[in-house]
Protein backbone atom coordinates (compact mmCIF):
# COMPACT_ATOMS: atom_id res chain seq x y z
CA UNK A 1 0.00 0.00 0.00
CA UNK A 2 1.62 3.35 -0.91
CA UNK A 3 1.08 6.75 0.30
CA UNK A 4 3.38 10.00 1.54
CA UNK A 5 3.47 8.87 4.96
CA UNK A 6 6.00 11.28 5.71
CA UNK A 7 5.03 14.52 4.29
CA UNK A 8 8.52 14.66 1.88
CA UNK A 9 6.16 14.61 -1.41
CA UNK A 10 7.72 11.11 -2.13
CA UNK A 11 5.76 7.52 -2.25
CA UNK A 12 6.49 5.37 0.22
CA UNK A 13 5.28 1.83 1.29
CA UNK A 14 3.50 0.13 3.75
CA UNK A 15 3.98 -3.69 4.14
CA UNK A 16 2.29 -6.26 6.03
CA UNK A 17 4.37 -9.32 7.06
CA UNK A 18 5.23 -11.73 9.94
CA UNK A 19 3.89 -10.00 12.87
CA UNK A 20 2.88 -6.49 11.92
CA UNK A 21 3.41 -3.33 9.82
CA UNK A 22 6.20 -2.36 8.37
CA UNK A 23 7.17 1.34 6.58
CA UNK A 24 9.38 1.61 3.58
CA UNK A 25 10.31 5.70 3.58
CA UNK A 26 10.75 6.44 -0.17
CA UNK A 27 14.07 7.81 -1.78
CA UNK A 28 12.12 9.49 -4.60
CA UNK A 29 14.09 7.07 -7.44
CA UNK A 30 12.36 3.97 -7.07
CA UNK A 31 14.73 2.36 -4.19
CA UNK A 32 13.39 2.46 -0.40
CA UNK A 33 15.13 2.67 2.80
CA UNK A 34 14.98 -0.37 5.14
CA UNK A 35 12.25 -1.57 6.28
CA UNK A 36 11.08 -0.20 9.77
CA UNK A 37 8.19 -2.03 12.09
CA UNK A 38 4.93 0.43 12.70
CA UNK A 39 3.21 -1.53 14.38
CA UNK A 40 3.76 -2.63 18.05
CA UNK A 41 1.33 -5.03 18.79
CA UNK A 42 2.04 -8.88 17.73
CA UNK A 43 -0.68 -9.92 15.69
CA UNK A 44 -0.44 -11.07 11.95
CA UNK A 45 -2.97 -8.96 10.72
CA UNK A 46 -4.88 -10.12 7.16
CA UNK A 47 -8.77 -11.66 6.85
CA UNK A 48 -11.13 -12.54 4.08
CA UNK A 49 -10.21 -12.50 0.89
CA UNK A 50 -10.55 -7.89 0.31
CA UNK A 51 -7.82 -6.00 0.96
CA UNK A 52 -6.65 -5.89 4.19
CA UNK A 53 -4.49 -2.50 4.90
CA UNK A 54 -6.25 0.78 3.81
CA UNK A 55 -5.09 3.98 3.75
CA UNK A 56 -7.33 6.72 4.92
CA UNK A 57 -7.13 10.42 7.26
CA UNK A 58 -9.48 8.80 9.60
CA UNK A 59 -9.54 11.79 12.05
CA UNK A 60 -9.18 14.83 9.51
CA UNK A 61 -5.56 15.89 10.12
CA UNK A 62 -4.54 15.58 6.41
CA UNK A 63 -2.18 12.74 7.55
CA UNK A 64 -2.09 9.39 6.14
CA UNK A 65 -3.66 7.04 8.52
CA UNK A 66 -4.20 3.00 8.20
CA UNK A 67 -6.94 0.31 8.90
CA UNK A 68 -6.33 -3.23 8.57
CA UNK A 69 -8.20 -6.39 9.44
CA UNK A 70 -7.11 -8.91 12.26
CA UNK A 71 -9.47 -12.27 11.36
CA UNK A 72 -7.22 -13.89 14.24
CA UNK A 73 -9.23 -11.57 16.91
CA UNK A 74 -12.60 -10.84 14.83
CA UNK A 75 -11.21 -7.02 15.10
CA UNK A 76 -9.89 -3.79 12.56
CA UNK A 77 -7.27 -1.72 13.35
CA UNK A 78 -6.54 1.88 13.26
CA UNK A 79 -2.87 3.24 13.20
CA UNK A 80 -3.06 6.86 13.16
CA UNK A 81 -0.19 8.61 11.44
CA UNK A 82 1.76 11.08 12.71
CA UNK A 83 2.63 12.78 9.21
CA UNK A 84 6.52 12.66 9.71
CA UNK A 85 6.60 9.08 9.36
CA UNK A 86 6.06 7.90 12.36
CA UNK A 87 2.38 6.16 13.99
CA UNK A 88 0.96 5.95 16.78
CA UNK A 89 -0.17 2.58 18.77
CA UNK A 90 -2.85 0.68 17.00
CA UNK A 91 -6.12 1.26 18.72
CA UNK A 92 -8.65 -2.08 18.13
CA UNK A 93 -12.43 -2.10 17.17
CA UNK A 94 -14.20 -5.68 17.66
CA UNK A 95 -16.53 -6.38 14.97
CA UNK A 96 -18.75 -8.66 16.64
CA UNK A 97 -18.04 -11.87 14.62
CA UNK A 98 -15.89 -13.73 16.88
CA UNK A 99 -12.26 -14.79 16.51
CA UNK A 100 -11.37 -16.82 13.91
CA UNK A 101 -14.05 -16.00 11.65
CA UNK A 102 -12.29 -14.69 8.20
CA UNK A 103 -14.15 -11.36 6.75
CA UNK A 104 -13.85 -8.60 4.36
CA UNK A 105 -13.71 -4.62 5.33
CA UNK A 106 -13.90 -0.83 3.38
CA UNK A 107 -14.07 2.40 4.83
CA UNK A 108 -15.72 5.67 3.43
CA UNK A 109 -18.10 8.21 4.87
CA UNK A 110 -21.35 5.90 4.54
CA UNK A 111 -23.75 7.73 6.05
CA UNK A 112 -22.62 11.05 4.51
CA UNK A 113 -21.84 13.13 7.56
CA UNK A 114 -17.97 14.08 6.35
CA UNK A 115 -16.67 11.17 8.75
CA UNK A 116 -15.35 7.91 8.01
CA UNK A 117 -16.97 4.87 8.48
CA UNK A 118 -15.84 1.03 8.54
CA UNK A 119 -18.20 -1.40 7.40
CA UNK A 120 -17.38 -5.25 7.50
CA UNK A 121 -18.82 -8.55 6.42
CA UNK A 122 -18.19 -12.20 7.24
CA UNK A 123 -20.06 -15.25 6.28
CA UNK A 124 -22.57 -16.53 9.05
CA UNK A 125 -24.14 -20.28 9.67
CA UNK A 126 -23.32 -22.63 6.72
CA UNK A 127 -21.03 -21.12 3.78
CA UNK A 128 -23.44 -23.84 1.63
CA UNK A 129 -24.58 -20.13 -0.14
CA UNK A 130 -27.20 -22.90 -1.61
CA UNK A 131 -28.61 -23.61 2.01
CA UNK A 132 -31.74 -21.85 3.31
CA UNK A 133 -29.64 -20.86 6.43
CA UNK A 134 -27.06 -19.06 4.73
CA UNK A 135 -27.32 -15.46 5.86
CA UNK A 136 -23.77 -13.39 5.98
CA UNK A 137 -23.51 -10.97 9.01
CA UNK A 138 -22.62 -6.80 7.89
CA UNK A 139 -22.03 -4.42 10.42
CA UNK A 140 -21.02 -0.74 10.36
CA UNK A 141 -18.84 1.13 12.62
CA UNK A 142 -19.82 4.80 12.40
CA UNK A 143 -16.51 6.80 12.48
CA UNK A 144 -16.85 10.13 15.05
CA UNK A 145 -14.31 11.81 13.07
CA UNK A 146 -11.75 12.22 15.45
CA UNK A 147 -9.81 8.93 14.54
CA UNK A 148 -12.62 7.03 16.56
CA UNK A 149 -15.43 5.02 15.79
CA UNK A 150 -18.57 3.91 17.61
CA UNK A 151 -19.27 -0.10 18.59
CA UNK A 152 -20.10 -2.27 15.55
CA UNK A 153 -23.88 -1.78 14.63
CA UNK A 154 -25.27 -5.17 13.02
CA UNK A 155 -26.76 -4.06 9.65
CA UNK A 156 -29.68 -6.11 7.96
CA UNK A 157 -29.09 -5.93 3.96
CA UNK A 158 -31.89 -6.43 1.46
CA UNK A 159 -30.85 -9.88 -0.98
CA UNK A 160 -27.32 -10.27 1.12
CA UNK A 161 -24.81 -12.48 -1.28
CA UNK A 162 -22.14 -11.95 0.96
CA UNK A 163 -19.08 -10.59 1.13
CA UNK A 164 -16.53 -12.54 2.43
CA UNK A 165 -14.42 -12.18 -1.24
CA UNK A 166 -14.12 -8.57 -0.50
CA UNK A 167 -15.90 -4.96 -0.01
CA UNK A 168 -15.70 -1.85 -2.77
CA UNK A 169 -16.33 1.33 -1.95
CA UNK A 170 -17.60 3.93 -4.79
CA UNK A 171 -20.04 6.33 -6.07
CA UNK A 172 -21.45 4.16 -8.85
CA UNK A 173 -24.70 6.23 -9.83
CA UNK A 174 -22.83 9.74 -9.54
CA UNK A 175 -25.18 11.05 -6.84
CA UNK A 176 -22.52 12.44 -4.63
CA UNK A 177 -23.27 9.26 -1.82
CA UNK A 178 -21.08 6.52 -1.62
CA UNK A 179 -22.32 2.77 -2.43
CA UNK A 180 -20.34 -0.16 -2.10
CA UNK A 181 -20.47 -3.70 -3.60
CA UNK A 182 -20.29 -6.75 -1.60
CA UNK A 183 -18.16 -9.62 -3.32
CA UNK A 184 -19.24 -13.22 -2.32
CA UNK A 185 -19.02 -16.39 -4.01
CA UNK A 186 -22.88 -15.92 -5.28
CA UNK A 187 -21.68 -13.02 -7.56
CA UNK A 188 -21.82 -9.11 -6.65
CA UNK A 189 -24.10 -7.50 -5.00
CA UNK A 190 -24.81 -3.70 -5.15
CA UNK A 191 -25.91 -1.32 -2.18
CA UNK A 192 -26.76 2.22 -3.49
CA UNK A 193 -27.43 5.11 -1.13
CA UNK A 194 -30.47 6.75 -0.83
Amino acid sequence: MGADFDGDGILDLILEYGKGLYLRLGNGDGTFQKARRIATDAPFPGCGFGPTLVVNDFNGDGKADLAFCDDHAGRIGIVLGNGDGTFQNPVYYTTGFGTGNEFSFAVGDFNSDGKTDLIASTPAGTTDISSANFEDEFVVLWGKGDGTFQKAKKISLPQNSGGEMGIVSGDFNSDGLLDFVLIGNGGLSVYIQK
